[in-house]
C-alpha cells in the first residue's frame, strides 16, 4: 500500500475584541477584575492524496487526515482533490485572581465532526487543571513547531482526555506531573469523523 499526499494550508488568527468593554491590551478585554481573551484560527487546507491500493468514500476522515486505521485495502488505484476547513476552531479564556492565586476557565472548540466539537475545556487553579487537556501522556517536545497538529506520526499519543492534573513548579524548564485521566479511548470511524468509544476499565488512568 503506497499512500502519496501533498498538503497545502492556509492558515490564519484573529482576536476579537468587544467595543463595548475596556480594552486592557492589544488582545485582552477587562471586565472588572476579569480579562477576556477570544481566538479564532481560520485552516483551509488542500490536499492531494493518492492510493495505490484500496478507495474510501467523500465522507471518510482519512479524506484529510493521515488515519493508519482508516487506509483501504483492494484492488483500485484512486486520487483525490478534497478541501476543507473543518481544523478551523474558536477559543475563549478567562482569567483573574483568586484569593491571591491565579485561576482561568479556557473553552476551545472545532468543526471535525461537521459540528462544534469540544476541543479542550479545562479550569485552571494554581497547579491544577480540571477539565479536558491534552493527554499528561503526550510529549509536547516531540511534536514539530505548528500552528495546529491533529493527525501526528505513527506511535505518538495524542488526544484530549478529562483529567485532573496536578504540576510542579518549574525547575530547569522541567516539572512533575501527576494526573487521573479517564480510562476510555476513542478513535476516528467512517462516516465524516464521528468517533468511537470504548471504555472496559473500572479505574481511573494514573
Amino acid at each position: 500500500m503506497l499512500i502519496s499526499r501533498y498538503k497545502l494550508a492556509c492558515i490564519g488568527t484573529l482576536s476579537l475584541l468587544m467595543a463595548s468593554s475596556q480594552v486592557h491590551s492589544a488582545d485582552v478585554i477587562k471586565v472588572g477584575d476579569t480579562s477576556i481573551r477570544f481566538g479564532v484560527l481560520v485552516d483551509l487546507d488542500l490536499h492531494q492524496t493518492r492510493f495505490s491500493g484500496g478507495d474510501l468514500p467523500s465522507d471518510d476522515i482519512a479524506r484529510d487526515f493521515f488515519l493508519p486505521s482508516n487506509t483501504p485495502i483492494g484492488d483500485s488505484k484512486r486520487s483525490y482533490s478534497d478541501m476543507t476547513a473543518h481544523s478551523s476552531r474558536f477559543s475563549a479564556k478567562f482569567s483573574r485572581m483568586v484569593d491571591g492565586a491565579p485561576a482561568s476557565i479556557s473553552i476551545e472548540q472545532d468543526f471535525l465532526a461537521n459540528s462544534i466539537r469540544i476541543r479542550r475545556a479545562f479550569i485552571g487553579y494554581k497547579n491544577y487543571v480540571i477539565g479536558q487537556d491534552w493527554t499528561t501522556f503526550l510529549n509536547l517536545s516531540s511534536l514539530p513547531e505548528s500552528a495546529s497538529f491533529l493527525a501526528l506520526s505513527d506511535g505518538v499519543v495524542s488526544v484530549p482526555q478529562p483529567q485532573v492534573r496536578w504540576s510542579s513548579a518549574k525547575s530547569n524548564g522541567s516539572s512533575w506531573n501527576f494526573s487521573l485521566e479517564d480510562s476510555g479511548g476513542s478513535r476516528f470511524q467512517r462516516p465524516a469523523g464521528d468517533t468511537g468509544n470504548s471504555d472496559s476499565a473500572t479505574r481511573p488512568d494514573v
